[in-house]
């Protein structure tokens, strides 16, 4: 199988081979639509962190797209691609919707806000 590149939060692509990236997160899954990502930043407000300890920001899922309107904000990604995020990128393992083997990594650098 071929795996692909996808990016979320930054960054710019003339050709794969060309994509820059800097420091931030990369993930991948072997199962389709185990993940999520947020086409979204979350930001320091009033010189206040809104991110919690070890990434957390559950506290902010309320404010991120839910309903049908807003799914294009919310990316449920393919399998088989490395895609690269920003740590301020909102993102998720999804619970599977059957028993099967699957494969998932997320690798944080070591340069994250």
């Amino acid at each position: 199988q071929r795996w692909v590149y996808g990016m979320f939060g930054g960054g710019h692509m003339r050709h794969y081979r060309d994509l820059i990236r800097k420091d931030g997160i990369y993930m991948a899954s072997t199962v389709s639509k185990t993940c999520v990502a947020y086409k979204c930043m979350i930001q320091s407000f009033n010189e206040k962190e809104a991110i919690g300890h070890l990434g957390d920001i559950e506290h902010l899922r309320s404010y991120l797209p839910q309903n049908q309107k807003e799914t294009h904000q919310k990316v449920l990604l393919p399998s088989h691609t490395l895609y690269w995020m920003t740590d301020r990128t909102p993102h998720e393992a999804l619970p599977m919707p059957q028993t099967q083997y699957r494969q998932f990594f997320r690798l944080v650098t070591h340069k994250v806000s």
